[in-house]
């Protein structure tokens, strides 16, 4: 019901006429918007919500999120196993080692079945860089523990070779032997109880370890420098 001014309270239509509606000091009030009709109450409707089966191409977040608590933990850990399996294939799979320009040069040095504390004395006598100190002196530790590996997993003989130039060092260390089984054998830590922690120190100190295996033996390549930057063969 709407009352005003001088109107009767008997129910009407919300209609409001201008020379009705007067302010409290009896000017004309300003004429009210036209009224607004409502023919029918709101109504709601309301969808309900459909299950949407998952594609075919559906993701693992798909599958987890859908499957029961014990089936999730079945598909990712059967991912798990799957990606693992990618990751040593891909490891274990062969590649040549491209040999830097500078190795199609007679070596500055070549010495077989050295002991570590020799190799460490060649590295530091055909040193022809100008580079940093600590950049050498990191290559001295790593090749250190390559030769150290190589006589005590590898098969003789070891041969250990240099190569210098003004902006580069290059050392190879090649043995007989088929090198470690194990594809993520320097990119881990091994246990203290079993060794083999001389390829991880490796990769930790030198930047440039390349791996290599042939029909020859295991070979490592260790770098320091920029190689194939500023040399050109003969």
């Amino acid at each position: 019901m709407i009352r005003y001014p001088g109107s009767s309270a008997t129910p009407c239509s919300p209609t409001v006429f201008a020379s009705q509606a007067t302010t409290a000091t009896g000017s004309p009030r300003a004429a009210a918007p036209a009224p607004v009709a409502i023919s029918s109450p709101l109504r709601v409707s309301v969808i309900p919500m459909r299950r949407v089966s998952r594609s075919p191409r559906g993701t693992l977040r798909d599958e987890v999120a859908t499957a029961p608590l014990d089936a999730r933990s079945a598909t990712v850990s059967a991912s798990r196993m799957r990606q693992s399996a990618m990751r040593e294939s891909f490891l274990a799979e062969p590649r040549p080692m491209v040999p830097y320009p500078i190795q199609r040069t007679a070596p500055l040095a070549e010495l077989t079945d050295p002991q570590p504390r020799a190799a460490r004395q060649a590295v530091t006598d055909f040193n022809k860089t100008d580079l940093p100190a600590a950049e050498i002196d990191d290559l001295v530790l790593a090749v250190s523990e390559i030769v150290d590996n190589a006589l005590r997993y590898g098969r003789s003989p070891v041969r250990m070779r240099i190569w210098a130039d003004a902006e580069h060092l290059v050392v190879t260390v090649h043995d007989t032997g088929e090198g470690p089984g194990d594809p993520f054998a320097g990119l881990l830590p091994a246990a203290r109880d079993i060794g083999g922690r001389g390829l991880w120190i490796t990769h930790q100190v030198c930047s440039q370890v390349a791996l290599h295996r042939d029909d020859t033996g295991f070979t490592v390549r260790l770098t320091a420098g920029r190689p194939g930057h500023g040399h050109r063969a003969n």
